[in-house]
């Protein structure tokens, strides 16, 4: 990554089929998205399971922050927060794990078309061996994440957790979005005219984002091990 730039911005994206079910949410794919969503939790979970999520609001859960992020939604908050069109982003994710696989990773490709993915970066020889180790690819995933200039997580959760304090001892960017801050800015895009609104109203509701950068507001003890930045 550092051979196509010195500067790239690492981007975990939990946006993933399971994420996307087990959320309850819409994402404005209509009767489709709903068909294909039911079909995955009747595959995949037990009765009781699906009749305990049924019970959620689509709406609630977005207002409250549970839904991941799509594409456009991760994209505008990026660029809000200063990563510009020409950016090499690594995702940490491959586009057959993405909720709308191919079609999701181009959505983001329309802002940042340099997004790549292990794909890209990696050989097919490299990766073959791999494809079935997930514990090697995300081996991959980390050290791209912690090495980046900046560090954007879309969700909260072990790994970001790990990265984000990682970084933190070597003083390293990250910057975690506000799901609840960003659900509000988004909830009322329509009513605007210029997507430069848009920015500057994501960018004004983040002025005390999650950035972490030499010290971390998070209570987790993986994204903000403050007994052990003693020798930092």
């Amino acid at each position: 990554m550092k051979k196509m730039s010195s500067n790239f911005v690492s981007l975990h994206w939990r946006f993933e089929t399971d994420a996307v079910a087990y959320s309850m949410c819409e994402f404005g794919g209509g009767e489709k998205e709903k068909l294909a969503l039911e079909e995955y939790r009747v595959r995949h979970w037990d009765r009781a399971t699906r009749k305990l999520r049924e019970l959620l609001n689509p709406a609630s859960q977005r207002v409250l922050g549970q839904c991941p992020m799509s594409a456009i939604e991760t994209g505008i908050f990026m660029r809000a927060m200063g990563i510009r069109r020409n950016a090499v982003i690594y995702v940490s994710t491959l586009e057959e794990q993405l909720f709308g696989g191919n079609h999701s990773l181009q959505s983001l490709r329309t802002m940042f078309p340099s997004a790549l993915t292990k794909r890209d970066v990696l050989t097919k020889e490299e990766l073959g061996p791999l494809a079935k180790r997930a514990s090697a690819l995300a081996a991959i995933d980390y050290i791209a994440c912690t090495e980046s200039s900046v560090f954007f997580p879309t969700a909260t959760g072990n790994f970001p957790n790990f990265v984000i304090g990682h970084r933190l001892f070597y003083g390293r960017r990250s910057i975690q979005p506000h799901l609840k801050k960003l659900s509000a800015v988004y909830s009322c895009h329509h009513h605007m005219s210029r997507e430069c609104n848009l920015l500057n109203l994501v960018r004004a509701a983040h002025e005390e984002c999650l950035i972490y950068h030499g010290r971390s507001p998070s209570s987790n003890f993986f994204a903000n091990p403050e007994e052990c930045l003693c020798a930092h």
